[in-house]
């Protein structure tokens, strides 16, 4: 119950500055698992989300928001990323 408080009151530091956008609901819940991994010390989030969330600007500002709240900074990667070189093939 404590990590869900402090996982909404994460999420709504990244709504006020301007992050994402709280009344969209995809948005919400983007900001949700990012804010779940910050809470939860996961050193990375593993998404295909490269409209919302792998961004550099993005990426910036929720480390931003984190480091500012006194979370650490949260590293976002693809699941290839994750793959042995010999095994990647480029069509993911």
């Amino acid at each position: 119950m404590e990590d869900s408080i402090e996982c909404e009151a994460l999420m709504e530091k990244y709504f006020e500055a301007g992050i994402l956008e709280p009344t969209k609901a995809n948005r919400y819940y983007d900001a949700a698992h990012v804010a779940a991994c910050s809470v939860g010390g996961i050193e990375y989030l593993v998404t295909f989300n490269f409209r919302h969330l792998v961004k550099v600007q993005k990426i910036d500002a929720f480390n931003g928001v984190n480091l500012l709240h006194g979370y650490g900074s949260l590293n976002f990667a693809t699941p290839e990323m994750f793959l042995p070189e010999e095994e990647y093939n480029g069509s993911l």
